[in-house]
């Protein structure tokens, strides 16, 4: 049987399924499927994705542009072949597109490693805030080796650049190992790395 695909957004961004791995290639398809998928709970107007890849104003025809770099993302989320991934059970995950907006949809079946990272830091997070610092370590620890990877390396910094935002907010609510340190006598070096 063949492994079910996962996304990967920290480092390369990347769909993998088995031992097949496709790289997303293009800046402006990075920057559009790491942040439809960062907010993925809400439906992202075409405006506000034309502020994400042309934070200084829009190029002149920045609509058709939008919708080719949309394309490209979808095509990269799809099989090659066009045919439904995992067995017909509809695509993995695909941009959904109602008037203005688009939206990344992924089943839930599919792990999204930014979403996951996410949901170890706030298990971890919740744990140290209730004094249980040892039944952190594990959520932190996955939280942590799978943030190694940075977000978007390479993209501009800065107060104004969303990227530097998502990083500082994952940055933010990771327990800080001298936190965990502290409350964790028994296990210190276990976790010392």
């Amino acid at each position: 049987m063949v492994e079910g695909r996962s996304i990967h957004l920290l480092g390369s961004v990347r769909s993998v399924q088995g031992d097949d791995e496709d790289l997303l290639t293009g800046r402006q398809a990075r920057l559009v499927l790491v942040y439809l998928a960062l907010e993925h709970d809400r439906p992202v107007s075409a405006d506000e994705l034309a502020q994400v890849l042309w934070p200084d104003g829009p190029t002149r025809h920045w609509e058709g542009a939008l919708r080719g770099v949309i394309s490209k993302v979808r095509a990269f989320l799809n099989d090659a072949d066009g045919t439904s991934v995992d067995g017909g059970c509809g695509p993995a995950a695909t941009i959904e597109n109602v008037g203005h907006t688009y939206r990344f949809v992924c089943r839930p079946d599919v792990p999204v490693d930014v979403w996951h990272a996410r949901r170890e830091l706030a298990q971890a997070e919740a744990l140290v805030a209730a004094d249980r610092g040892r039944d952190a370590a594990p959520a932190a620890g996955q939280a942590v080796a799978l943030l190694v990877p940075p977000l978007l390396a390479g993209e501009p910094t800065g107060p104004r650049r969303w990227p530097s935002r998502h990083r500082d907010i994952m940055r933010r609510r990771s327990p800080s190992p001298r936190r965990l340190w502290r409350t964790m006598p028994t296990t210190r070096r276990a976790i010392a790395v």
